[in-house]
């Protein structure tokens, strides 16, 4: 079992950005692509930082006792991306 947390578990969705494929398109082929469903992602994660712009988290956590903490699979979010946010609370 993991020690008392220090960062806070989040659970976000918020849409991601997207690449058409990089061979030449027409316009007409461009206007239905971009017609097409926003990418929503749901990721959870530890909340490390947070500014008026972004939010940082990591996906795995591996709280140290004898050094300093570790992180891994980190993404910085735009929070004008995000459209949902909750903090997520583990109990015992």
């Amino acid at each position: 079992m993991c020690p008392n947390l220090k960062y806070p578990l989040l659970y976000i969705e918020w849409c991601d950005a997207q690449t058409l494929v990089t061979e030449w398109q027409s316009a007409k082929e461009v206007l239905a692509w971009a017609k097409s469903e926003i990418i929503v992602i749901c990721q959870s994660g530890y909340l490390l930082a947070e500014s008026k712009k972004y939010l940082v988290l990591a996906s795995k956590y591996n709280p140290q006792t004898d050094r300093e903490d570790q992180f891994a699979e980190i993404t910085k979010i735009p929070k004008t991306w995000i459209t949902k946010r909750k903090r997520i609370s583990i109990s015992s």
